[in-house]
């Protein structure tokens, strides 16, 4: 993979990853989810980013 190819995929996984965490963010505004419940989303939402992040950016 060329140099400029791994940089777009660590830029456009990094940007998912970002809007992962605003998307639970905005969704346990919304819908005023328990403490715990919005806690587990936003868990979830970062582990599942850094899992996308690390499977695009991984040599």
């Amino acid at each position: 993979m060329t140099a400029a190819l791994m940089i777009a995929c660590r830029i456009v996984a990094g940007a998912v990853a970002l809007l992962a965490l605003l998307v639970a963010v905005e969704i346990g505004r919304r819908h005023a989810m328990s403490a715990q419940a919005f806690w587990s989303l936003w868990l979830a939402s970062i582990v599942s980013a850094f899992g996308l992040w690390a499977a695009v950016t991984r040599t």
